[in-house]
């Protein structure tokens, strides 16, 4: 059959065509006949095994739909403008897609790579990387303005949970839940709706959560005040678990979930099997917030407030609760990649001190010599209240003095610590600041106290007129803010002396990298890469836009700075020193791997500019007037974008490059691509 629009000949079983991407049904010339489209279209929608099954979209364009791209890290904000733009479509991505894309561009394989998933029109549709013909995956996925596209891909990216045929009840969006393996051209699944993979549930309205492996999805049906029913579907039989669910998590080996129940004002926590009759275990009532520890839960924690507003930190082992902390602070899970399960807290414990033993009175014998002046005494004014100034001073620290032979000093101290199933850990006793969890490990600040705890008056009487001493100015803890890193099972790592105004950007293996000399809304600092196991640290650069930096795994770092109105400079540091990119740039975007989207020529009102790639160093014009943050990597080069956006049509043009002078277009009217 040849396409209408670009004349290509396609198979008779062909829906797209296979040079230009066209609905075929679109293209049939006016000399064919309203029975050949008929034709064509229910060749395309058998099923076989040399053809995708094929579901043909509506055609009434969506207006107020916005583009966004999957595998991108510190990726530029969207405005204001956009944000209204997303009302028409928002994107649900349950796993993390940062982590997802990274397995896929890692592999170097493309048979690892997941599909390139986009939205036309009324159809969510996908294509395998190296192929030039799409397959539909659902053709009626939002009937209301406000509807939520659920589209949740498991880690390898070849299984997906997605929505459609959105309804309300009790004020509530619902939609049906499906789920399809759209690696496989064909489905294994017996099913009553098999072209669009396996319908699970209707009156569907949370997100999705899956088993490691896909085999059973949890979900929230008919909403209502108290909650809704908790399900899990494990692709034969739907399971029902318990009424009234706020939230829930589902276990890594899909056997267990633990969830939240609404009691009144309160949330009650419980377990339960997921089997057919099984019956929920009653863990504990009026439960702040749950913490996951171990993928299977094995272990976990929650927080309870008591009455007298104190937060409890407990865990849950084999069912039985126990008290890990009575009164916390901050709590911070570490499960993440982390080697031994781990909740870092912080509480705090209250410390006295005998000013008489800590304080040295260095001006004992010269105050004693300052007497209260007489103004007849004094040639001058000045001489006169010059005069009264030390006096005044004197009798400040006599006030002082008094306090301290039976005072003393009120210090808190943030001691944090590291439970991993045993008795908690002590990490440290002076924390300053949390700035983060990653990987397992934990960055935070510290104080130390020193060897000498002598205070000589003199100093002391800087911060105060009288005890006591104000918060935050006590001279007890030395001066500076000290970066370590620390795993539960290791001691922690001093990375720097005395960073100020810091804030930890990125976690590696062996390096982390802090923004210092920060200015105050935290925009343009000295990006510092600090070697853990050395602590020894190298100043990459100063003065850079702190929200345009992309890290690689090999330790390279692509940044902006010298910015001026909206555009700067990109630099790349490979780990010897840095080389400026290109000029000109107004956003960056990690690709993947090694590389990194930026843009050029950027047009605000457009929300579009020039795409540029940089791979290995060496950056690559992509094409022009491509949507911000529409566009994503894939496997030998392969880039997935979407050109000429219209904001009045809510959808551009889908193209895919393999080089600089190797583009095609891949699909038309086209709102989304993840």
């Amino acid at each position: 059959m040849k396409c209408g629009k670009c004349g290509a000949e396609n198979r008779d079983t062909n829906a797209f065509c296979d040079s230009c991407g066209a609905y075929l049904e679109d293209t049939v010339t006016g000399e064919d006949t309203v029975e050949k489209k008929e034709e064509i279209k229910n060749k395309s929608s058998k099923k076989s095994k040399k053809n995708l099954p094929v579901i043909f979209g509506k055609k009434n364009k969506k207006k107020n739909q916005t583009a966004q791209t999957s595998g991108r890290q510190n990726a530029g904000r969207k405005t204001a403008g956009k944000k209204k733009l997303i009302a028409g479509l928002v994107l649900a991505i349950a796993v993390v897609i940062v982590s997802v894309t990274a397995a896929f561009v890692f592999s170097g394989d493309k048979e690892n790579f997941a599909p390139v998933v986009y939205v036309k029109e009324n159809s969510v549709m996908a294509q395998k990387v190296g192929e030039n013909a799409p397959f539909v995956i659902s053709d009626n996925f939002s009937e209301t303005d406000n509807a939520e596209l659920v589209a949740v891909f498991n880690k390898d990216g070849d299984k997906l949970l997605y929505s459609e045929s959105y309804t309300t009840e009790n004020g509530t969006n619902t939609y049906k839940l499906y789920y399809r393996d759209i690696m496989n051209e064909t489905s294994e699944i017996s099913s009553a709706d098999s072209s669009k993979g396996l319908f699970l549930a209707s009156n569907v309205y949370s997100q999705p959560k899956a088993s490691e492996n896909f085999k059973r999805i949890a979900y929230l049906r008919s909403p209502s005040d108290k909650g809704g029913k908790l399900k899990v579907h494990n692709l034969k039989e739907e399971i029902s678990i318990d009424t009234d669910v706020i939230d829930f998590y589902i276990s890594a080996d899909g056997k267990n979930v633990i969830y939240l129940k609404k009691n009144g004002n309160a949330l009650d926590l419980y377990e339960c099997k997921v089997k057919s009759n099984a019956k929920p275990v009653f863990i504990e009532g009026a439960v702040d917030e749950i913490f996951i520890l171990d993928g299977d839960f094995d272990l976990y924690a929650y927080t309870k407030t008591s009455s007298d507003g104190k937060k409890g930190l407990f865990s849950v082992k084999r069912e039985k609760s126990a008290l890990i902390n009575a009164d916390v602070k901050e709590v911070y899970a570490a499960n993440s990649g982390a080697e031994n399960d781990s909740i870092y807290f912080v509480s705090e414990k209250e410390l006295s001190y005998k000013w008489s033993e800590i304080v040295s009175d260095d001006l004992y014998e010269s105050d004693g010599n300052i007497t209260e002046p007489v103004r007849e005494n004094y040639g001058s004014e000045d001489e006169y209240n010059e005069a009264k100034a030390l006096y005044d001073a004197k009798t400040a620290r006599d006030s002082l003095r008094a306090a301290i032979s039976d005072g003393t000093l009120q210090e808190i101290s943030k001691e944090l610590y590291v439970y991993s199933d045993k008795e908690p850990v002590l990490v440290s006793e002076f924390t300053g600041k949390v700035y983060g969890v990653y990987d397992g490990a934990i960055v935070y600040s510290a104080f130390s106290m020193p060897e000498n705890m002598k205070i000589k008056i003199s100093d002391l009487s800087r911060y105060a007129s009288s005890l006591p001493v104000p918060d935050g100015n006590t001279p007890v803890l030395e001066k500076g803010e000290y970066f370590y890193v620390k795993s539960a099972d290791k001691e922690p790592v001093l990375i720097n002396e005395d960073a100020k105004h810091s804030n930890s950007l990125f976690l590696s293996e062996n390096s982390l990298y802090i923004a210092e000399n920060c200015d105050e809304k935290f925009e343009s600092g000295d990006i510092v890469k600090w070697d853990i196991k050395k602590s020894t640290g190298t100043r990459i650069d100063a003065g850079v836009f702190i929200k345009n930096v992309c890290f690689t795994p090999s330790g390279s770092v692509y940044y902006v700075k010298d910015m001026k109105d909206t555009t700067g400079t990109l630099y790349c540091y490979n780990g010897k020193k840095s080389e400026e990119i290109q000029r000109g740039v107004t956003k960056l975007y990690a690709a993947g791997n090694e590389s990194v989207f930026f843009m050029t020529d950027y047009n605000e009102s457009s929300e579009s500019g020039t795409l540029n790639v940089c791979e290995k160093f060496s950056p690559r014009h992509v094409d022009t007037n491509v949507y911000d943050e529409a566009f994503t990597f894939r496997g030998d080069g392969e880039i997935f974008y979407i050109k000429g956006y219209s904001q009045e049509k809510g959808s551009g043009n889908l193209y895919r490059s393999l080089g600089k002078k190797d583009v095609s277009l891949v699909s038309e009217y086209v709102s989304q691509i993840f």
